[in-house]
């Protein structure tokens, strides 16, 4: 059996979930448990009431072996208690049937969405180790069941965590390789919704695999189909006949690195070479200004009753126009355009390519900007000017110009940091520490009953003094007690923001 479950954004559509529980048409069939519209339009307004990102967890339950509908409500039951979930934060539950699947499997599946944000407090119910205990879950119920074990990918931590009587049947799980998945879900779902079939791909791959009696002869094999094997930025990659990526070649035929490096040895496929965009007609990498366009050289007046101070002027003049580089900036980066025949990784290292030409003609740009501003400033240095020019105002109306700049880009607004308001802070913190602020909040009843307590002993009868000065001595060392707890706390809350390097001792 499968459990695995992802969440559910505060921003999603309530009915559009509840139709896919209660309506799905693609499915055969649809047993509904639980559930009805108004319940899940609450969870999703508890979500955004308090700004928090996801509403809901979706779990999902499937299984190879056959299934009855007591399996899978006891399947939900111990999700239920491994994860400390209450009925009524069960939002949604139901049974569907799909026959679309693979004959080898149970056509019917679990589904099940549970509350996220506590609708009195905000508080965003925690999944620690979800993988872990979601696999443990499923590891207990094969057996408790007598279904086949199935292997994931965390044997070894289930294999620590359950009970004593399930170790020897779970213990053969943690030995030999973890299952190779070649296909992450959101990457399936994504080939999926494009016509894709990677798993089918795979298995015919495989398929052919064993009919081979080398690389070669596999390699002629997927061309046969449409399909090719391509060099990927680290990796041999496979396309197929629409030349949409499928996956890593070592991992849809399963094989480790050793065994495929030998299975490849002797065969190399040269990766498609990317052309570089260029500028002005040559590349960016031009070093020595070839290829840049000319200019014409300063005019040297060569009179000889010119003065000394107009040679001056000229000569200054002529260092300025050199000064601007000696060539003209004004150049456009052409685009390198990208076609359905390329592979995935060509068309990712051309946008990066594209994107990267734009933010250097930005840089161009800029830097033209500024060069004419300089040169606005030396011509009115050394052309006759007014008797009362003062060139220095010149000088102080650029400096002012270039501060205003560097106050705009210090003003303008980050663009990937975020503004967080009192209300993103304190659901941060209710999200990370909500156990340590539960037990600040009981330390600080423990105080306030302290206090009654004292209040209380002002009519006592008899011993009244020393049971205030006990009374009293147990408020101190209350108080310092949360004082250092409230310390702590901030200590966390620092290393979790990676504003301190060493996390902090747990508080005793």
């Amino acid at each position: 059996m499968i459990i695995k479950s992802n969440p559910m954004v505060s921003s999603s559509n309530p009915l559009g979930v509840y139709d896919y529980f209660a309506t799905n048409d693609k499915n055969e069939d649809i047993e509904l448990l639980k559930g009805n519209p108004q319940d899940v339009e609450n969870c999703f307004a508890d979500g955004q009431d308090f700004n928090r990102k996801n509403a809901m967890r979706h779990f999902q339950v499937s299984s190879r072996e056959t299934l009855t509908d007591e399996q899978f409500r006891d399947a939900i039951s111990r999700i239920q208690q491994e994860f400390d979930i209450p009925d009524e934060d069960i939002v949604l539950s139901a049974i569907h049937t799909y026959r679309g699947h693979s004959k080898t499997r149970d056509p019917r599946h679990g589904h099940f969405g549970i509350r996220l944000v506590n609708s009195e407090t905000g508080q965003v119910r925690r999944f620690d180790n979800l993988y872990q205990r979601q696999e443990k879950i499923a590891r207990m119920f094969e057996v408790d069941h007598g279904l086949q074990l199935v292997k994931g990918r965390h044997n070894v931590a289930v294999y620590e965590n359950v009970p004593q009587e399930y170790k020897d049947a779970i213990r053969p799980l943690t030995e030999g390789p973890l299952p190779n998945s070649f296909v992450r879900d959101g990457a399936y779902q994504a080939m999926k919704r494009n016509g894709g079939k990677p798993f089918d791909i795979r298995a015919e791959a495989k398929e052919i695999l064993s009919r081979c009696d080398g690389f070669q002869s596999f390699q002629s094999a997927l061309q046969e189909k449409g399909w090719t094997i391509a060099q990927g930025e680290k990796k041999l990659i496979l396309n197929d006949e629409n030349g949409k990526f499928v996956g890593s070649l070592d991992r849809i035929l399963g094989m480790k690195k050793d065994e495929f490096t030998q299975f490849i040895a002797g065969h190399e496929i040269t990766k498609n070479e990317v052309a570089r965009p260029t500028v002005g007609g040559t590349t960016t990498h031009n070093k020595t200004g070839e290829g840049l366009h000319p200019v014409e050289p300063a005019q040297v007046s060569k009179k000889p009753s010119e003065s000394k101070e107009q040679q001056h002027q000229v000569k200054a003049h002529e260092q300025h126009q050199q000064g601007s580089g000696g060539a003209s900036m004004n150049h456009e980066a052409d685009r390198i355009s990208v076609s359905d025949d390329m592979t995935h990784d060509q068309k990712q290292a051309i946008s990066s390519l594209n994107k990267k030409a734009n933010e250097d003609e930005q840089d161009i740009k800029d830097l033209e900007q500024r060069i004419r501003a300089r040169n606005e400033i030396l011509d009115n240095l050394f052309k006759p000017q007014k008797q009362n020019f003062n060139p220095f105002v010149e000088w102080v109306n650029y400096l002012s110009d270039e501060k205003q700049k560097s106050q705009d880009i210090i003003d303008a607004k980050h663009p990937t940091l975020k503004h967080v308001d009192d209300k993103k802070i304190r659901g941060f913190i209710y999200k990370n520490f909500s156990d340590e602020l539960e037990q600040f909040k009981k330390e600080k009843q423990k105080l306030r009953d302290i206090r009654q307590h004292i209040k209380e002993l002002d009519n006592a009868l008899f011993f009244r003094g020393s049971r205030q000065e006990k009374a009293e001595k147990e408020q101190r060392e209350q108080i310092e007690k949360m004082a250092l707890m409230a310390m702590h706390l901030t200590h966390m809350i620092m290393h979790k923001l990676g504003l301190t390097k060493s996390k902090p001792m747990a508080f005793e």
